[in-house]
């Protein structure tokens, strides 16, 4: 099958069964954030940059979220003492 892995790219480790559920419910919780506070996002957007631009905010949005969410992923772990 190739290499596999989860949804973050960390390898799987022969003999222990993984999930990417705790990675897909940490994304899909930062993305419904977004989705309540786009407004707001928007308008601190306007105002960092000058400009009254939602493509540039949806831009930052497509760079910003994913990092994100694997950092609030891996300080989880980390919290957890998970691997």
């Amino acid at each position: 099958m190739g290499k596999s892995g989860t949804l973050l790219g960390r390898p799987f480790v022969r003999g222990d069964s993984h999930s990417s559920l705790p990675e897909r419910t940490v994304i899909i919780l930062v993305l419904v954030g977004v989705f309540a506070s786009y407004d707001r996002i928007n308008e601190y957007v306007q105002e960092v940059f000058g400009v009254s631009s939602q493509i540039l905010t949806l831009f930052l949005l497509i760079l910003i979220v994913p990092l994100f969410s694997d950092w609030l992923f891996r300080a989880m772990l980390s919290i957890t003492g998970r691997k």
